[in-house]
């Protein structure tokens, strides 16, 4: 198949990142791969098994915020600059009016965020962290949003505050959230409700 990888004749290219097969990890894959997960990751019907398998760089069977910090780190000359200490993080939410405040506060940098949750808002906010790039969508009763450092810079403070805006029905236990370290590791958070 002339990936030179494995004998087995097959469709895709096979390199881990490359979700577009043009065999260079760049900003394009980069953009593909946060297409791919706010469209729902490995169910989306918008992206095909080899572009889902390529995105998956961590090979965890999950596309996620992970798999896009590695491969900023990947085409940045595997640039890692954080030790391997398991990072820890408290997540706060607080209802203010009709908007959701969602707080994290970790005790190491880190550089990537996923949300997910039941309901369509369309209106996401982060305060600060202006060098950080937000994208989010709704669809199907679902909200995904990413937010992460096209250098793999940190959240301001090992701190962000996201604002889910008009948001009257949503239920906490519904939000999933990923935190990436800059290495793309996962930080180990916990929850709660500040009334």
């Amino acid at each position: 198949d002339g990936d030179e990888i494995g004998d087995e004749c097959d469709d895709c290219h096979n390199l881990l990142g490359d979700i577009n097969d043009d065999e260079v990890h760049d900003i394009l894959d980069i953009v593909n791969i946060v297409n791919l997960i706010l469209d729902g990751g490995m169910s989306s019907d918008e992206f095909g098994d080899c572009e889902k398998g390529d995105a998956d760089l961590n090979e965890d069977g999950v596309v996620n915020i992970l798999d896009i910090v590695q491969l900023i780190n990947l085409i940045m000359d595997n640039r890692s600059i954080d030790n391997n200490e398991i990072g820890k993080a408290s997540v706060d939410f607080q209802t203010i009016g009709n908007d959701l405040y969602i707080n994290i506060d970790s005790n190491k940098d880190f550089s990537g965020v996923q949300l997910s949750f039941m309901g369509e808002f369309l209106n996401i906010d982060l305060l600060n962290n202006s060098h950080i790039q937000l994208s989010s969508k709704a669809d199907n009763g679902t909200t995904r949003m990413v937010a992460y450092s096209l250098l793999n810079d940190s959240f301001d403070g090992h701190q962000a505050t996201f604002i889910v805006r008009n948001t009257h029905s949503i239920d906490i236990a519904d939000v999933n959230i990923t935190v990436a370290d800059k290495n793309g590791n996962a930080i180990i958070t916990t929850q709660s409700m500040n009334s």
